[in-house]
């Protein structure tokens, strides 16, 4: 699709839609038809238009909305997952700034792994750098988050940061806390 005469059809269409000159469910086909173009330049244009119908559906009801976004998942999350989410060595620079792309993109449509995935590093890197810069205010923020969340990813997200810590004596009381709580732990599974 690369090619400069098929961007241009590309864009127009989107115009053509935009402007009621053309129906949606075409540039719905031409998704359909693209879902595995892995191109920076393509998706730029095909996610612009998918937030043009995501626009306008907004104010109407919820069936049709749902019914679209099952469909933007269903046309991009094999790409999404192929892309991962790490860098890779020798990948360009817009094999990045696609990733941002299908995976935004992806979450506002309601895809949920993609959803628990981005929540995951959000509240990882978060938490880390909490861990490592907040001092003792923001390790007893995030141990309270630790004991009272209920969610395995997160418990592991919030012990994983607390080890990061640069405060020795804040080490030391994790270190306590983990055996002795630990234990506790361990002891009621038991019995």
């Amino acid at each position: 699709m690369g090619d400069r005469a098929s961007m241009f059809r590309l864009k127009t269409l989107i115009f053509k839609v935009q402007a009621g000159k053309a129906r949606a469910s075409s540039f719905l086909s031409v998704l359909a038809a693209l879902q595995n173009e892995e191109e920076y330049i393509v998706w730029q244009s095909l996610a612009a238009g998918i937030e043009d119908i995501a626009n306008v559906l907004n104010y109407v009801d919820g069936p049709i909305a749902k019914r679209f976004n099952s469909f933007v998942i269903s046309t991009m999350s094999k790409l999404g997952a192929k892309l991962g989410w790490d860098c890779h060595d020798g990948e360009d620079s817009q094999r990045g700034i696609l990733r941002a792309v299908v995976h935004g993109r992806l979450m506002r449509a309601g895809h949920d792994e993609t959803i628990d995935r981005a929540s995951s590093l959000f509240s990882d890197h978060i938490f880390t750098n909490a861990a490592r810069n907040g001092g003792e205010a923001a390790f007893n923020q995030l141990q309270q988050i630790y004991e009272t969340v209920g969610f395995p990813e997160v418990e592991r997200n919030c012990m994983t940061a607390l080890a990061q810590t640069q405060d020795p004596n804040l080490l030391q009381r994790l270190f306590k806390y983990l055996i002795h709580e630990g234990i506790m732990i361990i002891l009621e599974v038991e019995e």
